[in-house]
């Protein structure tokens, strides 16, 4: 039976609460400090193992100099260090009425700078095409014949003549195979460069005997070197807005001055134009839209008229030389220009007229013919480079219309 007792005994447990001292949040504070403390330590050591020396150096003067600093390069500050290290605005600073400091830094450094910029392209790209021509199993074996240099045109690439590897046959214009190789290789990568090309045909000085310096040849023959390496370059991809210019020099720029019958003398310059020069041909074109133009080079039209009016001059005896130009409307709102340069001379036969722009012939009896009989077959080579056509009619006795 359960003990009822009125006199129960109550047990009562106390627990004593031991009062910390009050310490704060400074512990929190310490901690917050040492995270941030190791986390510009990771970030230092990113920045030193993902950086270079100059960008290190960029780095460390922003830190010394903030205002001097505009994205990583150093600029002239307005602002003065004191030695607490904080910046001060300086107010005592002279200003001039009528130098613009600005205006002087355009005008000259600029330019200046962009001139430095472009010779450094310049360089970077011989450096690139010196080691095309290196690794490349076709432009490799004619290293010797291919001369880099920066002029002040642009970068030049000379294709040079060697005494047993000419680029053409003595008096032709038609390549060598292997000088169409050779301009089919640079293809690819002058197309890709950002510059527009300039061809120019060279010869040595070597002359016909007897032959007088207004007919001298090399004009022409250099013209349409050029022009046969501009073909095979066009040939090969380079697109014609490329194409700056094409011109034949003749051997008045001869590569060695003090040899001019050397066989280095022959040779193509393809020369990847600077700015200044680009903008200076295509100045040339003037600024009237509605101008029309005749697509025609000046100077190979100049050699070949030259060419017909001192032939028709040289056989002629009596009556007269004429020349006549007129245009003709063409396709495409496009207009032909034709001239012609008839004369009252001797005439040339029907077999002749068939021969006559073969390269050496001569007309068979004539004592008049006293030249290399080239001139006309390089002035059917350089209408046919122009887009164009020379042909003639003639009758014996009765004179010739070219």
């Amino acid at each position: 039976m359960e003990n009822l007792n009125p006199h129960q005994h109550i047990i009562v447990r106390r627990y004593k609460k031991v009062k910390h001292e009050e310490h704060g949040g400074a512990w929190k504070v310490a901690m917050a400090d040492f995270a941030l403390a190791m986390m510009a330590l990771f970030l230092v050591l990113w920045v030193i193992n993902s950086s270079n020396e100059q960008e290190r150096e960029a780095i460390s003067g922003y830190f010394q100099d903030p205002k001097a600093f505009e994205e990583g390069k150093k600029v002239p500050s307005k602002y003065v260090i004191d030695l607490g290290g904080s910046p001060s605005v300086s107010d005592n600073i002279a200003v001039s009425e009528t130098l613009d400091p600005d205006k002087i830094l355009q005008a000259d450094e600029i330019e200046s700078l962009a001139d430095a910029i472009e010779q450094r392209r310049m360089e970077e790209m011989k450096a690139k095409i010196e080691a095309v021509i290196t690794a490349s199993p076709t432009l490799s074996p004619f290293k010797n014949q291919l001369l880099l240099d920066i002029t002040t045109e642009g970068l030049r690439l000379q294709i040079v003549d060697q005494t047993n590897r000419p680029m053409f046959d003595p008096g032709s214009a038609q390549l060598k195979y292997y000088s169409e190789d050779i301009l089919w290789e640079l293809a690819p990568m002058l197309s890709e460069l950002d510059h527009r090309l300039q061809i120019t045909g060279h010869t040595d000085s070597s002359v016909v005997n007897g032959l007088r310096e207004e007919d001298d040849v090399n004009w022409g023959l250099s013209s349409s070197r050029a022009d046969s390496a501009r073909r095979a370059l066009m040939e090969a991809g380079i697109s014609k807005a490329k194409i700056a210019q094409v011109i034949g020099m003749g051997d008045t720029a001869p590569l060695k001055p003090e040899d001019p019958g050397a066989s280095v003398n022959r040779r193509i310059s393809i020369t990847l134009l600077n700015k200044k020069l680009d903008e200076g041909i295509k100045g040339r074109t003037g600024s009237d839209a509605n101008i029309d133009f005749i697509n025609a080079d000046g100077t190979r039209l100049r050699q070949v008229l030259w060419n017909l009016v001192s032939n028709a001059v040289k056989f002629t005896d009596s009556g007269e030389v004429s020349i006549r130009v007129f245009t003709s409307e063409e396709d495409d709102n496009r207009i032909g220009l034709t001239v012609e340069v008839e004369d009252t001379g001797i005439g040339i036969s029907a077999e002749g007229q068939d021969k006559i722009f073969a390269m050496y012939y001569q007309e068979q009896g004539s004592k008049r013919a006293t030249g290399t009989g080239i001139g006309l077959s390089v002035a059917k080579s350089l209408m046919t480079a122009m887009g164009g056509d020379i042909w003639v009619s003639s009758e014996l006795g009765e004179g010739s219309c070219f």
